[in-house]
């Protein structure tokens, strides 16, 4: 054989790869290139940081949302919200249901015809709402001081501004009229029963299987200021009947209904009515730890806790002194009067022994025990959740030791053993601000202890009006309130109420408005990490 022969497809095979070389070099170069970058310490868990079995613990236990049939939503299936692009907005009113040109007669025809404002205000008389549209020359030029005191002197009252360049008014009609016909107004329209409505009314996957499967839906709906909750109620059990119309909290104008779809347009249109959505279904979250929280930390700090070393734990002078402990309100399901957080000593005492102690105002830990809708009869102390010997392990009475627990005055203290040979003995139990005194707030009624039973009620704390809540607590001497649960939330499919402004966060902001001396503080949420693989689906970017 002819070696030159031989050597030729060789040759030829070598020149080929190194014409080759410079485009594979070129995509190895964009491979790279265009990688995401990767932060280890905040996108991935390491495996030794993911429990299997508290994966599998929680995914058992955690609520399963229930979709919804069609034919709920009063606004229909195929409504969406008018949300135009933000540079399309300017000089047009916002709304949950979408932005509305009032200067325009089709500005409104994106809601449904039942949903669209009357053209003039209903007859004989009395209060009525108006939205109206001050001209953006007049604004400038006048200042809102000056336009809100014509207003108040032709006889109607501000009750809320919109976007943009929006007020709401309500007054008697005739005084509606001429408010409407002032020179600074550039557009009007008595309030649309659309602008009243929750969208997602009908849409929003529930816990509770019955409420999601059922025609009759449960809705809360918010009154106008300056109108009787006597005579709005009224007109609202004319509408849904005499026994689906109930008033909703002692203290706010709020009002409970059951109602078809085919109904609310009709309780929309009601002058009186300010909002209508869903009764919300509340989850517990939250929790924390005294070391963490003042020190970020435990194992390399020795547990240490400067704030307690510096004499800051809530305990003011003492109790009965000049300076009081600081006394926190929590609406949770009930704390154990009888755990060594709360118990006022080491003698055993009954209920009515300890009732005595709090309405007395001497008990150590407990400011005020106030009992939040069905309860046993006879219960004075919350003997459902959290009852003498009934364990310690509920939401309510972890999230009241984390907060204000005092253990070690009584001499407690717990002992663990992380590694093998290792033990870590007189580890300090107590809250965070365990001088603190609570207002405890027992929202969980008895079936709501049960954790099968959320799936049958929806949630697992019915803290219904929370103004009633928050005025209750001001009352028995609390300024900072914790209310740890919220709507189930994060993504459309895991639920919540994204976006909306509900009745609930109407309350809190109105008492905060008015009680500026006053905090309520809510977790984020229960949804942050996947159930099924532990990975982040709301990344902490600080741990």
């Amino acid at each position: 054989m002819n070696p030159r022969l031989s050597t030729r497809p060789r040759t030829r095979l070598l020149l080929l790869l190194i014409a080759l070389l410079p485009l594979l070099t070129i995509a190895s170069i964009r491979s790279w290139a265009v990688k995401r970058e990767t932060r280890p310490e905040i996108q991935l868990q390491e495996l030794r940081d993911i429990d299997p079995e508290a994966l599998s613990f929680f995914s058992r236990h955690s609520a399963r949302l229930n979709a919804r049939p069609l034919g709920l939503n009063p606004m229909g299936d195929s409504f969406k919200p008018a949300f135009p692009g933000p540079a399309k907005r300017k000089g047009l009113i916002y709304s949950a249901a979408g932005f509305a040109d009032l200067k325009k007669p089709t500005g409104m025809d994106f809601l449904p015809g039942a949903f669209r404002p009357s053209k003039e205000f209903r007859n004989g008389g009395g209060l009525d709402v108006l939205l109206v549209q001050i001209g953006e020359t007049a604004l400038k030029s006048r200042g809102i001081d000056s336009i809100e005191e014509e207003l108040r002197a032709l006889g109607v009252s501000v009750v809320n501004s919109v976007p943009e360049r929006g007020l709401v008014l309500m007054g008697e009609v005739q005084a509606l009229k001429s408010a409407r016909a002032a020179s600074f107004v550039e557009a009007s329209t008595p309030y649309p029963p659309g602008f009243k409505v929750d969208p997602a009314i009908g849409t929003t996957p529930l816990i509770s299987k019955l409420r999601a499967s059922s025609r009759e839906l449960e809705l809360i709906a918010g009154i106008w200021p300056g109108f009787s909750r006597d005579k709005v109620l009224s007109e609202v059990r004319a509408i849904v009947g005499s026994e689906m119309a109930s008033p909703y909290g002692e203290t706010d104008g709020t009002i409970r209904l059951r109602a078809t779809p085919e109904k609310i347009a009709a309780v929309a249109g009601v002058a009186g009515i300010r909002t209508i959505q869903e009764d919300l279904e509340f989850l517990l979250a939250s929790a924390e730890v005294h070391t963490t929280a003042q020190v970020g930390e435990v194992e390399h700090t020795a547990g240490a806790t400067p704030y307690w070393s510096m004499g800051v734990d809530g305990g003011g002078l003492g109790l009965g002194s000049a300076v009081p402990p600081q006394i926190v309100a929590v609406t949770d399901n009930g704390v154990s009067t009888d755990t060594v957080s709360f118990a006022q000593s080491n003698t055993a005492l009954t209920d009515t022994q300890i009732s005595a102690l709090i309405t007395g105002g001497t008990h150590r830990k407990i400011a005020s025990y106030q009992l939040v809708g069905s309860h046993p009869g006879g219960s004075v102390i919350g003997e459902s959740c959290d009852g003498l010997l009934s364990g310690s392990a509920t939401h309510g009475n972890v999230v009241g030791g984390i907060i204000a627990g005092s253990a070690s005055p009584l001499g407690a203290f717990a002992t663990i053993s992380p590694l093998p040979g290792y033990v870590h003995p007189n580890i300090n139990m107590d809250g965070i601000a365990r001088g603190a005194r609570l207002v405890v707030q027992d929202a969980g009624s008895e079936v709501d202890c049960v954790s099968s039973e959320i799936v049958e009620h929806g949630g697992n704390v019915n803290p219904g009006s929370l103004t009633d809540r928050m005025v209750a607590a001001r009352d028995a001497g609390a300024r900072l309130h914790v209310m740890p649960f919220a709507v189930p939330n994060f993504t459309a499919i895991l639920g919540g109420n994204q976006g909306t402004y509900t009745v609930e966060s109407s309350q809190v902001d109105t008492f905060l408005a008015n009680n500026l001396d006053y905090m309520v503080f809510s977790p984020v949420g229960n949804a942050g990490m996947s159930l099924q693989n532990g990975r982040d689906l709301i990344p902490d970017l600080f741990d």
